[in-house]
């Protein structure tokens, strides 16, 4: 039902963590401080809304797109300047199974060598009962994390330890071999190389925008971008959509430049996007039942083009134009 996640839901991996990491850039850690899952349900209480409750079945889901937007573009969750200096990404990185996750010494070498190892794991572990911040081995426990592992002590009388950056406010903490050595299910991921932070970063295009444009006004959702420089993708994907003045929506593609300083997009006018219901069976051993889909936008990209251009020092405006019958019209787009 959902074209993105929400960070209230929660939920990743490390292949998925490392993709997004590519595809778009983060700020340091004071521009967007870790919310907690209380912090993040105030916010939902200061907009008027519920808990954002998911359910696998989508006829008990009651979520809109809406009410997941209205949370991660709200300035008090993710602020917009978090999205103008969002500078750090990654270009190349290497996914390691299980077994080679396993093993401590490669994860050794790799931080001997200067790069970054990537932690997914089986929350097997507990407080050490005299050692503030570290954790260890305990097979009866559960959960899963992902962290950064950014060091080692082997000499520790209660060691090994490996040095992990965590985000549940304990800064850096320490993880007994042991529970790497034990897990059932987890991952690394080694981080080749970074990006230039000089280099313009696509974040910022991310959120909602107004939109004024061939004198008609709407707001453009842009939920995911795409880079013409890495290579991996071409042509114009689906990047979210547009809500137009008179109550339809409507597909949205786009591509950025390799400057990721312009942004062009297709809108999809001739098609709007509306609710539909449909008649799903969930489960073999229970009836069918009738559950609100949306309808899915074509894979091709068609509609009109738009060209907008965003300053280097703004993150708040763009400018550019929308042509219409070989005719350009002027196109804007702002938020506050």
């Amino acid at each position: 039902m959902y074209e993105n996640q929400t960070s209230f839901w929660g939920g990743n991996s490390v292949p998925d963590a490392m993709k997004f990491l590519k595809s778009c850039t983060i700020p340091n850690v004071v521009y967007a401080p870790y919310q907690t899952q209380g912090e993040l349900r105030n916010i939902l209480v200061d907009m008027g809304l519920s808990d954002l409750n998911w359910a696998a079945d989508p006829t008990a889901n009651r979520t809109t797109q809406a009410e997941i937007d209205a949370l991660e573009y709200n300035n008090a969750h993710i602020p917009l300047m978090a999205r103008q200096l969002a500078v750090y990404g990654i270009n190349s990185y290497v996914i390691h199974n299980t077994a080679e996750a396993k093993d401590t010494s490669r994860i050794e070498n790799y931080l001997k060598a200067g790069k970054e190892v990537v932690l997914g794991i089986d929350l097997k572990w507990r407080s050490h009962p005299s050692r503030a911040k570290t954790r260890i081995y305990d097979s009866t426990k559960s959960g899963a994390h992902m962290m950064l592992v950014v060091g080692f002590d082997k000499f520790d009388s209660t060691g090994p330890y490996f040095l992990v950056k965590n985000s549940w406010g304990d800064g850096v903490i320490r993880v007994h071999y042991d529970i790497i050595r034990n897990q059932t299910s987890m991952g690394i991921a080694v981080i080749e190389s970074v990006r230039d932070t000089a280099l313009a970063n696509p974040s910022r295009w991310i959120g909602r925008w107004e939109m004024k444009h061939d004198r008609w006004r709407g707001q453009l959702f842009i939920r995911r971008l795409y880079e013409a420089s890495l290579n991996r993708l071409s042509g114009y994907l689906r990047l979210g959509e547009y809500h137009h003045e008179n109550g339809k929506k409507h597909c949205v593609y786009g591509t950025l430049d390799s400057t990721t300083k312009k942004l062009m997009l297709k809108i999809n006018f001739d098609q709007s996007i509306e609710n539909k219901t449909y008649t799903i069976k969930f489960d073999p051993d229970k009836p069918a039942v009738n559950a609100s889909v949306k309808t899915v936008c074509p894979e091709m990209a068609s509609g009109q083009y738009f060209e907008l251009n965003m300053a280097t020092n703004s993150h708040r405006q763009a400018y550019g134009r929308a042509v219409w019958n070989n005719v350009d019209f002027p196109a804007e787009i702002w938020r506050d």
